[in-house]
């Protein structure tokens, strides 16, 4: 019966596991990917035909507003906003909602701005971009 004693003071499982302070999280309120700490995140490899970019954005578009048009297609992993360049990459988790998002929004008005969008085909730069640095 000592081992049930021992079992009462036991720690949870999950006290043991290391939390690095560069993780990726799925972010509460956009349920994208958002990045952690001054390191890379995990290496994930995205699959070609996932992403989208839109050009000619408001030049005060937020992400969530970005989420809201987007998201009606299919479920987004992840948004890069680039406002300098009034533009945007929107990564969908399967390549058909990605089509489907690049067919239907092209030239449509969002947020009182034509947009352009098209779909990404290239498959981006792997884990080597940051492997080596040479400065």
């Amino acid at each position: 019966s000592s081992d049930l004693g021992n079992l009462a003071t036991a720690q949870p499982f999950s006290a043991h596991i290391p939390l690095h302070h560069h993780s990726t999280l799925l972010h509460p309120i956009l349920g994208a990917m958002v990045r952690t700490g001054d390191k890379q995140g995990p290496k994930r490899s995205i699959r070609p035909g996932t992403r989208v970019c839109v050009e000619d954005l408001p030049e005060k578009v937020r992400q969530t507003s970005l989420q809201a048009a987007f998201g009606d297609f299919g479920n987004v992993v992840r948004i890069e906003l680039f406002l300098d360049k009034r533009m945007a990459y929107i990564e969908y988790e399967e390549p058909a909602d990605a089509q489907d998002a690049a067919q239907d929004m092209d030239g449509k008005n969002f947020e009182g701005k034509k947009v352009r969008t098209k779909l990404l085909t290239d498959k981006p730069r792997g884990p080597m971009d940051h492997a080596i640095r040479v400065q």
